[in-house]
């Protein structure tokens, strides 16, 4: 017990820097799956969000309607899907190649802060990398299908409020 006491006073600020690191990837992770708990948080508390006002969940509904035609087009044909991920690859390889260029540059004319331009360029390639997995995972009909029910369920939900407060 004493020396893993010692351990932990001795290794602190490591310990502290594992353990937020393993908490962010285990929410990236959970965001990846289909059937993410967090991108279910998130998508409750915008609905609920919405509920305040008559016109904010009207924009609320068109705005999921939009989003489960968008994936329910890629029931129609693989294309649309495969096509949707090749964007987001080729968007990833342009702020990559963009931040690479902004690094060269700044070792031919050195200007103080353009690390942190290429690190804010390499964050969002990241996650245009983690939207094009979730975007991929919909490698099959079911996965698609158990998605639009979802969507569905909660447009009816939304559209059943709407229909509450106007009354």
């Amino acid at each position: 017990m004493h020396s893993a006491w010692a351990i932990l006073v001795r290794y602190w600020p490591e310990l502290v820097e594992t353990l937020v690191f393993a908490l962010l990837a285990a929410v990236i992770v959970d965001f990846l799956q289909i059937g993410s708990r967090m991108r279910g948080w998130v998508r409750r508390f915008r609905n609920q969000m919405a509920e305040q006002s008559i016109a904010s969940l009207r924009t609320r509904i068109q705005k999921q309607e939009r989003y489960r035609d968008t994936v329910a087009s890629y029931l129609t044909s693989d294309k649309v899907l495969y096509l949707h991920t090749l964007g987001m690859v080729f968007a990833v390889l342009l702020l990559m190649c963009g931040g690479a260029v902004i690094l060269l540059l700044e070792r031919i004319m050195p200007v103080r802060g353009v690390e942190i331009l290429a690190s804010g360029m390499f964050i969002i390639a990241m996650l245009c990398c983690a939207y094009g997995l979730r975007l991929a995972s919909l490698d099959t009909r079911p996965k698609v299908e158990e998605l639009l029910a979802k969507l569905d369920a909660e447009i009816a939900g939304m559209k059943a409020k709407l229909d509450g407060i106007t009354k």
